[in-house]
């Protein structure tokens, strides 16, 4: 990972590329999933270790194995549903 990180600081400087350090996250996914471990630099910023990763609508949670959240896609459906029912309910109800 070290070495990819050293391509990618070397990439940046030779085709003036620079990278947002403060939306670049780490995330360790398996067997050894919490263990800490030596801290990643990216153009001579420290990277942080996230536990959740929100990538296309997708959340990816750190485990053993790769795993996906689809809470917040529930959540929001349920509180749409909920918003419309209570709004058409109301217009029904009226005598």
């Amino acid at each position: 990972m070290r070495v990819m990180l050293q391509v990618c600081d070397i990439f940046a400087v030779e085709y003036d590329v620079t990278f947002n350090t403060v939306k670049s996250v780490a995330m360790r996914i398996g067997p050894r999933f919490n263990v800490t471990c030596a801290p990643l630099m990216l153009d001579g910023m420290y990277l942080k270790y996230v536990k959740t990763v929100k990538y296309l609508g997708v959340v990816v949670n750190v485990a053993k194995s790769f795993k996906c959240s689809m809470e917040h896609i529930r959540m929001r459906f349920y509180g749409v549903f909920n918003s419309w029912y209570a709004k058409t309910r109301a217009t029904w109800c009226k005598f």
